[in-house]
């Protein structure tokens, strides 16, 4: 395989190409651009178009006929049905993101994918695992860089495959086209959803007891900007791991509090069903109506519609990423992008490509 540096002009060009055979643009045992026909109609060097018929040719897309030209291989229309799913979310109950693996089976399943979790920190411990990944000629990977501090280590490994990122900051998205997440907006809009139910003491439940930088900025900034603007209402954040430490039982100390809580935003709906049930225990009662999950699944769906549409919507969000994926304009210029709102994530494509 040839050695490509990330975002060269032969990766972008050798991606956009591939995916016109994928697609059926080109058919099997179809004559294929010449070098000198490459060059001029994309603009590009001799040499650099040289390099991406290399490139197809080490894949087996494409071969050369003396004196004849370049053609379409045979076999090369059998598109790849594997997308992966990089990513430090852990399916464990404890965390509750079991639904959000179920999302993508089910997106995968209607598109006729078949998807594969790669661990974030498994491949970091073990980079063969990806290498064995790759060796299966996926069609594309989804890469949720949540908790993930950069893709930097996996970025040159992954040569020209499509890649679509799911990122909470634009310099995460390393280039690529991206889906990207403003949660702290997505947090103070579910806050003022709850204080416009008349909600003046509200509990902020999550999985951890102390917030990383990322997810300070996250939930600390949605705090701090909803209290800023409602001096009136008072919002805590605890965890289901605060029992019992030093800390002196967060949540406990709230819940017996002169002004204990009326509702409960968790960071998953799993979560917040477990913020529910511990202030249950000490005594206070939460109506269904004040209890949400920032991950929209069906039981926050089903609890409030008015939540499941500030909620972040897995489903739509995998669909759109394997869209992205399968979509060689998009994959063919990832750096000569602009941004528009899509519900609460903003789509980062190439001009030109509609949302």
């Amino acid at each position: 395989m040839l050695d490509l540096k990330p975002r060269s002009k032969v990766e972008m060009l050798a991606r956009h190409l591939r995916g016109l055979i994928r697609n059926g643009t080109f058919k099997p045992g179809e004559r294929f651009y010449s070098d000198n026909t490459l060059a001029a109609e994309f603009g590009v060097s001799h040499v650099t178009a040289a390099k991406v018929t290399a490139v197809l040719m080490s894949e087996g897309l494409v071969r050369r006929v003396q004196g004849l030209g370049t053609f379409v291989s045979e076999s090369a229309a059998q598109e790849s049905v594997l997308v992966g799913l990089l990513t430090r979310k852990n399916p464990d109950a404890a965390f509750g993101w079991q639904g959000y693996f179920t999302e993508l089976a089910d997106v995968c399943n209607a598109r006729g994918r078949l998807p594969v979790t790669l661990g974030y920190d498994q491949i970091l411990r073990d980079p063969s695992l990806l290498k064995r990944f790759l060796n299966q000629h996926p069609a594309g990977l989804i890469i949720d860089t949540e908790f993930c501090d950069t893709i930097t280590p996996f970025r040159a490994s992954l040569g020209a495959l499509p890649v679509c990122i799911l990122s909470e900051r634009p310099e995460g998205s390393d280039g690529l086209p991206a889906l990207l997440l403003d949660k702290r907006r997505c947090y103070r809009n579910m806050l003022e959803l709850l204080w416009e139910r008349g909600n003046r003491a509200i509990l902020f439940y999550g999985h951890i007891p102390q917030l990383h930088r990322q997810q300070e900025e996250w939930i600390g900034g949605a705090m701090r900007d909803f209290m800023a603007a409602h001096p009136d209402t008072e919002v805590r954040y605890a965890s289901q791991r605060d029992t019992g430490t030093p800390q002196e039982n967060r949540l406990r100390d709230f819940a017996t509090s002169s002004r204990p809580p009326t509702a409960v935003l968790g960071m998953t709906d799993y979560v917040a069903t477990l913020g529910v049930r511990y202030l249950a225990e000490a005594g206070v009662r939460i109506a269904r109506r004040n209890v949400v999950g920032f991950f929209g699944t069906a039981w926050s769906q089903q609890a409030d519609a008015e939540f499941a549409s500030l909620c972040v919507n897995y489903h739509g969000m995998l669909d759109r990423a394997l869209t992205i994926l399968g979509d060689p304009s998009v994959s063919a210029k990832p750096e000569t992008g602009y941004t528009e709102w899509y519900s609460d994530w903003t789509i980062r494509l190439p001009a030109g490509v509609s949302a």
